[in-house]
């Protein structure tokens, strides 16, 4: 049974973020696998996107993770319910972040579109 860290707080979602971002490196871009699949978050016995290396980090295992409709937004996951112990506001952050890297641009970059998504949330921007 999974036992995840709930993603509840924006610094919290940030601080996985870094921590996912460092796995690999800022520089790293996400390369899909599987064509007809697109962007998945765990694939092979590992987790393949950004999101699904901060699901990891989080506490969620690979079976859970696995089991996830791959293709699916993470927003779209909370919503339906498939992600409760992760707020709504910090999944939209989070596919904020999910947005950048789908669009083939580095996690580094990904990681600043979220923290400059806080900003303008905050009015700093």
């Amino acid at each position: 049974m999974d036992n995840p860290q709930p993603i509840d707080t924006y610094s919290y979602a940030l601080d996985l973020l870094e921590q996912a971002v460092a796995t690999r490196g800022p520089d790293y871009v996400y390369e899909i696998v599987d064509v007809n699949l697109g962007c998945v978050y765990f694939q092979d016995g590992v987790p393949r996107c950004l999101i699904g290396v901060v699901l990891q980090l989080a506490g969620y295992s690979d079976k859970f993770l696995s089991n996830l409709p791959q293709t699916k937004p993470i927003l779209s996951l909370v919503e339906m319910g498939f992600l409760p112990s992760i707020s709504v506001k910090c999944a939209g952050l989070l596919r904020v972040a999910q947005a950048i890297q789908d669009q083939h641009q580095s996690w580094g970059g990904a990681l600043s579109a979220a923290y400059h998504a806080i900003l303008v949330e905050f009015g700093y921007a």
